[in-house]
């Protein structure tokens, strides 16, 4: 598994990649939104962060980790949101869609080291676990909180950062140069 901190750039990046730069400011919320929802998927492994992590391993990366958990929990998100009265854009709702999507595809190409290895990408139509032969992201230990923080752990984070954060600016520029374009300048 990658760190929640890789999971929630990537949201980032996809909020900046989709995003005109002249409306950063107007859409930070929805940006703030991406990031929450790239890591949703992880939610199976929250409550035994406190507690026996043989547990969270063994439930971890199985029904939260599926196309099919992605799509019911877009569905539910824009749902819960027409019932607060919110307006959630077909493209917005597609980039919820995209982010835990990519969540998946982050955990595909982790170097993950703990059986079952690998996310439920296709559950419930297949208990075939996908795990990439290609591993871009390093793996996190698993362990109960305190010990969570370790030298280790936040080594790969910093990995992540500086993939991500070249991510990041690679978007931006790239919609700068778009929007440039766009303007005619």
């Amino acid at each position: 598994m990658a760190s929640p901190a890789g999971h929630a750039l990537m949201g980032a990046a996809i909020y900046f990649s989709s995003v005109s730069p002249l409306e950063y400011a107007k859409r930070y919320r929805w940006g703030m939104f991406l990031v929450i929802v790239s890591v949703l998927p992880d939610i199976d492994f929250l409550p035994f962060l406190w507690g026996d992590t043989s547990l969270a391993n063994a439930w971890h990366q199985q029904a939260t980790h599926s196309i099919t958990f992605a799509a019911a929990a877009t569905i539910a998100i824009v749902g819960i949101a027409r019932l607060l009265k919110v307006k959630v854009p077909a493209t917005m709702t597609l980039l919820i869609f995209l982010t835990m999507i990519a969540h998946i595809l982050i955990d595909v190409l982790n170097d993950d080291t703990s059986p079952p290895c690998g996310p439920l990408v296709f559950w419930p139509f297949s208990a075939f676990h996908l795990q990439s032969p290609i591993r871009i992201f390093y793996y996190v230990s698993r362990t109960a909180f305190p010990s969570f923080i370790n030298v280790k752990n936040a080594a790969v984070v910093l990995r992540e950062v500086v993939f991500f954060g070249f991510l990041i600016t690679a978007a931006i520029m790239v919609r700068i140069g778009h929007e440039r374009k766009k303007l005619g300048s």
